[in-house]
This record gives C-alpha cells, structure tokens and sequence, in this order.
C-alpha cells in the first residue's frame, strides 16, 4: 500500500471542512457581516424614522421604548395593537434603548445578532434533512442555506422576525 498523495490529503482535509459545523456557522455570519457592510443597511439607518427602519416593529418597539401600552405599529396613534407577539419588538426596543434610538448603532446590534440567528438555522436545517436523508443531503441543505442569496440578504436588510 502507498501512502497518501498530497491530493489526497487535501481532499481529505476538504471533507472534513465542509462537514464542520463550526466552518459553516462561521462562514454563513461573515458572509452576513459582510452583506450588511457591502449592503450599507445599517449605515442607512442614521436619522430614520421607526416606521422608515423597521416599519411595524420598529414602531412597537418605539411604544415600548416611550412607556406607553403596547401599540401602534403603524406610528400614527393607533392604540393598543396585537400585530405581533411582544417578544421580537421587546428586542428591537431593547437594542433601541441600548444604542440610543434608530442609527447605525441599533441597526448594526440588530443584523449582527440576525447574522448569528440565521447561521444557526443553516444548521438546523442541515441537520432536519441529515436526519430525513442522510449525511450528505444535511451538509447539502446547510451549504444551501448558508450561501442563499436571500437568506443572507434578509439577516443583512430586513427587521423582521423572520429574517431568520
């Protein structure tokens, strides 16, 4: 028996970063990181309005943020509102408060933290189809969705819950 080629070896070495689930999980948050960067959304943001940053949510999270009842999504005075579940827009106000209003600041906190959600649902969905198909079809699907151009646009673009 021969040893290894070098090809060989790189091959190997090629499989083994593939099926990593930490280079896929690093690799889909850089590939956000840098569509938010080439995009430009959360320089953008400076000087928006809630309703121009993040249209309804980032107006409950406005209502949150002036310590009125949850509500008005559409920023014209509407009142209490059951549009969306709390949790998200609570976030959103968080980062808000946390950045000191709609800038980039909030937008970049924002997208970052939907960078890391979406790299995470690269590997939930490769590991639903690994468990419905088989291995090769779960690093498939995570790869498919880590490098889709839409899911990547929307951690980068889009204040919404799910962007991810």
């Amino acid at each position: 028996m021969q040893p290894p080629s070098s090809s060989e070896e790189r091959g190997a070495r090629t499989r083994r970063l593939v099926r990593s689930p930490a280079v896929l999980f690093a690799s889909a948050v850089l590939l956000r990181l840098a569509a938010i960067a080439v995009i430009g959304s959360a320089d953008r943001a400076q000087g928006l309005s809630a309703w121009s940053f993040g249209h309804e949510v980032a107006c409950l999270a406005e209502s949150i943020l002036r310590g009125e009842v949850y509500g008005d999504p559409w920023g014209k005075g509407t009142g209490p509102s059951g549009w969306l579940t709390p949790v998200y827009p609570g976030f959103v106000a968080a980062c808000l408060a946390l950045c000191g209003g709609v800038g980039p600041c909030a937008a970049w906190f924002l997208f970052g933290v939907h960078a890391l959600a979406s790299a995470a649902t690269a590997l939930v969905v490769g590991g639903i189809a690994r468990r419905i198909a088989g291995e090769r079809a779960g690093i498939l699907a995570a790869w498919g969705f880590a490098l889709h151009p839409l899911a990547i646009w929307y951690s980068a673009e889009t204040v919404w819950d799910t962007t991810f």
